[in-house]
């Protein structure tokens, strides 16, 4: 017996792809918000009843922070049997393209840094102020590694897994940029003050750009390593300096990087780097027509709400 179909048109089977993906993606971020909430409960449980020191209280925090980021990536992975492993073989580079490619990100993660000062004033201006920043480091250097393996390593380990390794890399087929900016946003909003949306949301960006142009996780990884760190340096060494030193030293430094990453960034146009070159994936679908399909997904449209209440109840925590 002879059967007969009508065959399934590119962009029909682009839409219906990327519609699976939007939900797995939004699967993703709504498990690991919601991990994040309850192990955020049970960690504020064993503060109150064992009240540990700072150390062991930062190291109860990591683990807290470790398992909340990285264990529903991974179990909606295995669940959507997602085959991809977020450490996959690079392709090979050049190692000065890879020197000054970090550098000229670093740069703009300083630049970004300017940006967001702005921004945060144009809020004040409107009565909404800066959250208030916790600060755990103290003036020893056990305290300055702890706080460096904390906020610093695991972070820009476990978060470029998750936005780079996982969420970016499953948005590609639809186009190296649509999932450079879409997972640059989740990245922004993930993180749920007004004080952060912004520079992350630009750093994803530069993140997610060095990542689509070498294809190597570890690349962003040092990029956000230096840019983390490097803000827990100049903290610690301004310790016990007056707000105008601190301004003065944190402009000096800020200021120095950009210079840097400027002068890296036109070496890299000179030598005419691999990364400078154009993203060759492409998608059939227009932009609009992407964006329409990851918003109807329910599980993505979900999690941008969550994201969304969170931030407004941040700032509303913040004007109380």
């Amino acid at each position: 017996m002879q059967s007969f179909y009508e065959p399934i048109s590119p962009q029909l089977w682009e839409r219906h792809c990327l519609r699976n993906d939007a939900g797995y993606i939004g699967m993703m971020m709504l498990a690991l918000e919601g991990t994040m909430f309850v192990l955020g409960i049970l960690f504020q449980f064993v503060v109150r009843v064992f009240s540990p020191d700072l150390p062991s209280f930062l190291l109860i925090y990591a683990g807290i922070y470790a398992t909340g980021m990285s264990l529903p990536a991974v179990v909606i992975s295995l669940i959507t049997k997602r085959r991809h492993f977020p450490l996959s073989p690079s392709r090979s580079m050049r190692p000065s393209d890879a020197f000054f490619g970090i550098l000229a990100a670093v740069g703009i993660c300083m630049t970004a840094n300017i940006a967001v000062n702005y921004i945060l004033l144009f809020f004040e201006s409107v009565g909404v102020p800066e959250p208030e920043m916790p600060d755990y480091l103290q003036p020893t250097p056990t305290s300055l590694l702890i706080n460096l393996f904390v906020f610093a390593v695991l972070p820009s380990l476990l978060e470029e897994l998750v936005f780079r390794g996982y969420v970016l890399r499953a948005l590609r087929p639809y186009g190296d940029w649509f999932a450079v900016i879409v997972s640059a946003l989740l990245f922004g909003l993930m993180h749920g003050n007004i004080a952060q949306i912004p520079f992350a949301l630009i750093v994803g960006i530069a993140l997610g750009w060095l990542y689509v142009m070498t294809d190597n996780i570890w690349i962003p990884v040092a990029v956000h390593l230096i840019n983390n760190g490097f803000s827990l340096l100049l903290q610690y060494c301004t310790i016990g300096m007056d707000n105008t030193e601190v301004g003065m030293v944190n402009g000096f430094v800020i200021l120095t990087l950009i210079v840097i990453g400027a002068l890296c960034l036109a070496m890299l146009v000179v030598r005419r780097s691999a990364l400078l070159r154009r993203l060759k994936r492409k998608s059939s679908l227009s932009v609009g027509a992407r964006t329409g399909v990851l918003l109807s997904s329910p599980q993505f449209v979900l999690c941008l709400v969550a994201f969304t209440v969170l931030t407004i109840a941040d700032v509303i925590g913040s004007m109380g």
